[in-house]
């Protein structure tokens, strides 16, 4: 699953030196470094205080459907940025 990949990346290490971690990909897509895939970033909590999100999520009740289907997670990642502008 892409949560799996993500966690993988975030604790690979080299395998010369097992001391050097390899940084998360949101770190370094933020770093403007070349990833091997566009991160999500998503603030679930803040659906708590957003009407939109709460509606979004009856219509896409799991986490994984607003994590995995690219418009539904560009929107969600969207939601607290204009909201708290």
């Amino acid at each position: 699953t892409s949560l799996q990949a993500s966690v993988e990346d975030t604790v690979k290490t080299s395998d010369a030196d097992s001391s050097v971690t390899k940084d998360p990909l949101l770190i370094r897509a933020a770093r403007g470094e070349k990833v091997e895939r566009t991160p999500v970033w998503m603030m679930r909590q803040a659906g708590r205080h957003i009407a939109e999100y709460r509606e979004l999520c009856k219509e896409y009740p799991t986490f994984r459907q607003r994590s995995e289907i690219p418009d539904v997670a560009v929107e969600v990642s969207l939601q607290p940025w204009r909201n708290y502008q």
